[in-house]
């Protein structure tokens, strides 16, 4: 712009620049550089200020006024990247530094975010934005086929080829490894829980009955978790399934420690009322307040994407996810769901003095074990997000198994974290089933 105002000083008198400069765009959307009167763009305005209504400037330029408030309204509203750019070019150091700093974080090269919404399943065609949307029954068939199964995403989009994450590939899906993991797990509880009921020996005492229960209980728990990740990519599906997955996982960790607990103290002997019925106690009161709360908070709030890293395509390496989220309640449902789970080292005294000395030490030590790998578990999943941002940045590939030549799925931190519940479930399994094969010996 220097160069240009020196070349019109050297041709033209100061008045006649002057009048040139305001009524010239300095920035156009037009490619063309031709000079009109309606052109719309950046044109460089001079006024008397001293007046409380400047003149209009010559012409009618739908530019916009060079100052810096006008400068970032531009780039708020709909022209982000170029007003930021001339944010950057013109205001001063500290301001322009942070305009700069803000469009590379906002403005990705044009080839590099052709990549597809791989996380969302057919319920918008961005060739096709009038084609009505399936619901009740078909939506739902829709979205589990597409988490399960495949989901192919428009190969052109807006005239312009598009590109799949290379972890997924052109028909994987996000939450494919979660649900199938859980149905992996619901298949097996299951069979553990008929075996274990078709023996009548095994539905006798008080311990052996809770035992089956909480083996069915187990399976609904992973039953639950496969619907949802299966529902998950669809905003109203999920916002109830998500619930249903929380009541199962509650029930379930009641259940579990409960049979844990009687396994342990040969149906609850020497135990106070008050550690049997703590538990549903607790649950329950856990469970109500999420409902109440789900009830109290609607689906728009809950509704949040999250991406592995920051910047960048968030479609790119295909580790986004959308999900119905506790927001600031979520400390206090993590917290709940551990405490409940720890509930079965109060009745260790009682453990101790009802089993033998070898018995106990392999039950106790394989409670330990599996509280242990689910505390792991946790803060993978939670905490360390692993092996999420390695597998964005190009490693872990062994994770990966992308479509057509594989499954279409990628084993995420939240996949690591249902490998870990299965194996901790399986350690309380098999301590609870030491515990009262040691009965059966006396």
């Amino acid at each position: 712009m220097s160069n240009g105002v020196h070349a019109r000083d050297a041709k033209c008198s100061t008045e006649d620049c002057l009048l040139h400069m305001r009524s010239r765009p300095l920035l156009s959307s037009s490619s063309s550089s031709s000079v009109a009167s309606t052109s719309n763009g950046l044109s460089l305005c001079f006024g008397d200020t001293s007046v409380a209504t400047p003149p209009p400037c010559a012409g009618d330029a739908t530019g916009f006024r060079l100052d810096f408030a006008t400068l970032l309204s531009n780039s708020v509203v709909g022209n982000a990247a170029s007003g930021l750019e001339v944010v950057g070019r013109l205001a001063p150091a500290p301001v322009a530094n942070a305009a700069k700093a803000l469009r590379a974080r906002i403005v990705v090269d044009e080839d590099e975010c052709v990549f597809i919404d791989q996380y969302e399943i057919g319920e918008r065609d961005p060739n096709d934005p009038t084609r009505p949307l399936k619901k009740g029954c078909s939506r739902f068939l829709e979205v589990v086929y597409g988490v399960l199964c495949t989901n192919p995403r428009p190969a052109v989009v807006n005239g312009k080829s598009t590109k799949w994450s290379e972890l997924l590939g052109p028909s994987g899906h996000y939450e494919r490894f979660s649900a199938w993991s859980h149905i992996f797990g619901t298949l097996v509880f299951l069979a553990y829980a008929i075996v274990r009921l078709a023996i009548p020996k095994n539905n006798i005492e008080v311990e052996q009955i809770l035992a089956t229960v909480a083996a069915f209980g187990t399976t609904f728990v992973f039953l639950s978790s496969s619907i949802y990740h299966a529902t998950a990519p669809d905003a109203k599906l999920a916002f109830y399934t998500r619930f249903l997955d929380f009541f199962a996982i509650y029930l379930g960790i009641v259940l579990t420690a409960t049979a844990d607990i009687a396994a342990a103290t040969q149906g609850f002997r020497n135990v106070p009322i008050v550690t049997i019925v703590d538990l549903p106690i607790a649950g329950t009161i856990v469970v109500v307040f999420f409902l109440w709360r789900r009830h109290r908070v609607s689906q728009e709030d809950t509704w949040v994407g999250v991406h592995a890293k920051e910047g960048g395509c968030v479609f790119s390496d295909g580790l986004f996810s959308r999900g119905h989220y506790d927001l600031h309640h979520s400390q206090l449902r993590e917290t709940t769901s551990l405490l409940l789970t720890s509930s079965y080292f109060m009745s260790v005294p009682a453990a101790v003095m009802t089993l033998d000395s070898t018995t106990s030490m392999v039950v106790l030590t394989l409670q330990v074990v599996s509280f242990t790998v689910i505390v792991s578990g946790m803060v993978l999943d939670r905490v360390l997000k692993w092996p999420n941002k390695q597998l964005a940045s190009g490693k872990f590939s062994c994770l990966a198994c992308p479509s057509p030549n594989g499954p279409g799925c990628v084993v995420n931190s939240h996949g690591i974290w249902h490998v870990v519940a299965i194996v901790a479930t399986a350690i309380t399994f098999v301590a609870r089933e030491y515990a009262l094969d040691s009965y059966r010996k006396e």
